[in-house]
């Protein structure tokens, strides 16, 4: 190529002289003080020919002039060609494939768009490709003709021509291999920053935020209302960004179970010795002072601040239990009742049978008097 570039600077500089040189028909020739033009007044299949006889085949290049610009052949086949107007041009040390001035070591410009670079081996390519409007460059293969897009806002495109994100993937998955630990991060222009990956130590995943961490579920329609709001001190909070304990759910919870964890005693101390049970007529009067059971929150108390499950359960259980005394007692009461019950019975049926008796003598005592 060297070798060639040296013959085409050549020619251009000894161009237009109307000078005429004899040249003899073997061995060196010299032209000095003076320009070699190559004149034809007809087409010529070869206007210059070089031939190196050394080789082994010879090497022979043809020097061809057409209407559109000059051609380099080698065995027929045009291994060069430079297009009138400048569709190979090496200026400044760069190069232009097109037409212009070339802005960068390797400048290719192609004004009816298709493939701008194209690699080939074994019957498989790859090419670069730039849309018509320059709009989006492609990387393909010939077995998939876009694999990666780029688009000139910015944005990437992995199995899809037409990324709506700065990276967008399409019907594929995203794998990121890394040791001790991979992550994924996330740093934005005010230094806020969250990742998402699996610890070095464990097979845990984690998702981790400078500050809090919401969790949306409708960001494509404008709802930026956390539905999840998880504090820097480890508060969640469901349908609420103000947790105020570890887990604070506004709605509903639907459960199959709930394990509660005491910090308060179970009321065992009911049933012990020494109980302070109040009495029926007690509770009657309190419940008619007060309007509620004794040791229990009204109504207001509850909407006001609440009900701590653990606590309000061992205070319902008090009650049951408290109930549970008062039926034993109700019980005893009963059975003592349906004792005496028993003895009436028995008395009564004593008195009906010594009733009886005494009919009959008052009876027979009438027949003797008469």
């Amino acid at each position: 190529m060297k070798k060639i570039g040296t013959t085409i600077l050549s020619l251009g500089c000894l161009l237009g002289m109307r000078a005429q040189n004899d040249f003899p028909p073997s061995g060196d020739a010299k032209i000095q003080d003076a320009n070699l033009t190559i004149e034809t007044s007809q087409w010529r299949p070869s206007l210059l020919t070089l031939r190196d006889t050394h080789y082994n085949p010879d090497q022979v290049y043809h020097f061809q002039l057409e209407s559109d610009g000059l051609k380099i052949k080698q065995d027929g086949e045009v291994n060069y060609q430079f297009k009138s107007g400048g569709n190979f041009i090496v200026r400044n040390g760069n190069t232009m494939l097109g037409i212009g001035s070339p802005l960068y070591k390797l400048h290719i410009k192609d004004p009816l768009g298709g493939a701008a670079i194209g690699l080939e081996r074994g019957g498989k390519l790859w090419r670069f490709d730039l849309q018509t409007n320059s709009d989006r460059l492609f990387l393909g293969h010939s077995d998939n003709s876009s694999m990666v897009t780029f688009h000139k806002d910015g944005k990437m495109g992995i199995g899809t021509t037409s990324p709506n994100a700065k990276l967008e993937v399409h019907d594929g998955s995203i794998e990121i291999n890394s040791s001790p630990f991979a992550h994924f991060k996330i740093i934005r222009d005010n230094g806020a920053t969250a990742s998402m990956g699996i610890t070095s130590n464990t097979k845990h995943a984690y998702l981790s935020s400078a500050g809090e961490l919401k969790f949306l579920t409708d960001l494509e329609n404008a709802d930026i209302s956390a539905k999840m709001f998880l504090t820097r001190s480890g508060s969640l909070g469901i349908g609420t960004t103000a947790p105020d304990a570890k887990l604070t759910v506004k709605g509903r919870i639907h459960a199959e179970e709930v394990k509660v964890d005491l910090n308060v005693p179970a009321p065992d101390y009911v049933f012990r010795e020494g109980y302070d049970l109040k009495s029926l007529q007690e509770v009657e009067d309190y419940i008619k002072e007060h309007g509620h059971l004794p040791n229990i929150p009204s109504a207001k108390e509850m909407g006001e601040d609440g009900i701590e499950l653990g606590a309000m359960d061992m205070k319902l259980l008090e009650k049951i239990e408290e109930l549970v005394l008062y039926t034993l007692e109700q019980q005893a009461q009963i059975e003592e009742l349906n004792q005496k019950v028993i003895e009436y019975d028995q008395l009564k049926e004593r008195l009906e049978k010594n009733e009886g008796q005494l009919a009959r003598i008052q009876e027979f005592i009438n027949t003797k008097t008469q």
